[in-house]
């Protein structure tokens, strides 16, 4: 929160759903520091679950979020927040595999899987693929899961045909032992997303600086 009137100097805090030892968080930490600083703000990050980090930013608990898209900006779920029409990043929204055989391109291709007993798990909270993946199957093909690490397990066991995750997110996973590779191949990416700084309505008057 901004520090007292008579303050030269204020601090913003803004919540990630990004954990402290992911790249993502030490990419968000610098970026805003910096941004922030050349508006004479003190800037803190704190880690919060996906949807504790948007609910803290709508409540005021927390400035703002570090990065959303759009969607879910104008989905009305959160009225105290604006997003700032500034990009910074992209996110893949990838569907994974055991074996890798089988590619996907697009949200369109998962069609196929209606009627069928095909499971498909993800995130909680993951609101890109809140939005789109159940246009595509039904209910029952759908598992959520409370973290990545949890797909990547439960695929590796076959409890689950796929699952969907940003790709970088299970990229990192691999890379730091916490996901077996051998039992995950990537298998397309179904959408691509842009990625916004969030600021809940009082700070307004920094959006456009």
């Amino acid at each position: 929160a901004l520090a007292g009137e008579g303050d030269p100097v204020g601090r913003i805090v803004f919540s990630t759903p990004v954990i402290e030892e992911a790249d993502g968080f030490r990419f968000y930490q610098l970026l805003y520091t910096e941004a922030f600083g050349r508006l004479g703000y003190d800037f803190e990050l704190h880690s919060h679950p996906v949807k504790r980090s948007m609910a803290s930013a709508n409540q005021g608990v927390t400035d703002g979020d570090t990065g959303r898209i759009e969607k879910l900006i104008t989905s009305g779920e959160y009225p105290n927040l604006l997003l700032v029409p500034v990009v910074i990043g992209q996110a893949d929204v990838a569907i994974f595999t055991r074996d890798g055989t089988e590619t996907f391109t697009s949200w369109d291709d998962l069609d196929k899987f209606r009627g069928t007993d095909v499971v498909i798990a993800h995130t909680r909270g993951f609101v890109a693929v809140e939005l789109e993946l159940h246009k595509h199957v039904d209910a029952s093909n759908i598992f959520i899961t409370s973290k990545g690490v949890q797909d990547c397990m439960m695929l590796a066991a076959g409890r689950i045909d796929y699952f969907i995750e940003p790709k970088a997110v299970i990229e990192q996973f691999i890379q730091e032992g916490l996901c077996d590779g051998d039992g995950v191949k990537l298998a397309g990416i179904v959408e691509t997303v842009l990625v916004y700084p969030v600021l809940n309505k009082k700070h307004a008057d920094l959006a456009p600086k």
